[in-house]
């Protein structure tokens, strides 16, 4: 996407209550300095801008896919009517996170997706280490109780071996 070909432009009639309107004031900036998330290559997460006329604006290096998430998130959008919203969506069998929020002075959304997959797969490491180190905890004190009773069970055999010997003469 070339950032120098899309242009955002905010056009405002500036008015006076006794005069009326009396000057208009316009901004414009580049695509990419109003969403520097749209430029930037993520492969976990993808931003676009959707205009009134269905129009998107995204980053055409960006893998495919991103652009299917992206068409299939805005159709859903559209049926919910709602202005702004996240959501935990699954397309094409990926779990994504999905916020969205109209832009009235652009008329049109940003979408931000985000893939939950890299999430999944550090929790996932995260717990498979935690029950490693349990697992080792409760071997290693399993360990110290087996010599501690060992050490007490023999001053008790100890014990019970010289009861036994005044017993028996």
């Amino acid at each position: 996407l070339n950032a120098t070909k899309h242009i955002v432009s905010l056009v405002t009639k500036l008015t006076d209550y006794e005069e009326g309107t009396y000057a208009v004031a316009e901004v414009a900036t580049t695509m990419q300095t109003m969403f520097p998330d749209i430029y930037t290559d993520d492969e976990d997460a993808s931003t676009c801008f959707v205009d009134e006329n269905g129009m998107f604006y995204h980053n055409t290096e960006e893998d495919e896919k991103w652009q299917r998430y992206a068409q299939t998130a805005y159709m859903e959008m559209v049926e919910q009517n709602t202005d702004s919203a996240c959501r935990l969506m699954k397309i094409d069998g990926e779990k994504l996170v999905v916020g969205y929020e109209y832009v009235k002075a652009l008329d049109g959304y940003l979408i931000k997706m985000v893939s939950m997959g890299p999430a999944e797969r550090q929790l996932t490491s995260y717990r498979n280490l935690f029950l490693l180190l349990l697992v080792l905890i409760l071997a290693a004190l399993t360990v110290v109780f087996y010599y501690i009773v060992k050490k007490i069970l023999h001053q008790f055999y100890a014990i019970t071996d010289v009861v036994h010997e005044v017993q028996h003469g």
